[in-house]
């Protein structure tokens, strides 16, 4: 029962990003993000479209949502298994390389 509400006031304080992540668009298809936190704040380098916006996803540094146009693939590789693994990630994180921070202990950056 804890859990369940910290569960529930995590998804509250976080935007209820995982409620609202899968938004059916006009056309009946799923779409990922209902808007781009970069295009809104760049309305002159507003790159985006419908089908960048298809694309998108929350960048996992930020949790901002981002269209496909604004995200970077970051690569990594683990400590434990040496395995190379990727991610999408906006491009304002990494511009600040704000990625870089993310889970330093396994993880030994690439790009």
């Amino acid at each position: 029962m804890i859990i369940c509400v910290f569960c529930v006031i995590l998804c509250w304080i976080g935007g209820a990003t995982a409620v609202s992540r899968f938004y059916p668009a006009s056309d009946g298809k799923i779409m990922t993000v209902n808007y781009c936190y970069i295009c809104n704040q760049h309305p002159d380098d507003r790159s985006g479209s419908d089908a960048a916006l298809a694309e998108g996803d929350y960048c996992p540094i930020c949790n901002q949502p981002a269209c496909r146009s604004h995200l970077s693939v970051v690569r990594w590789r683990w400590r434990e298994s040496g395995m190379v693994d990727s991610a999408l990630v906006c491009r304002e994180c990494v511009r600040t390389y704000a990625h870089r921070s993310w889970d330093v202990f396994r993880r030994d950056w690439i790009t």
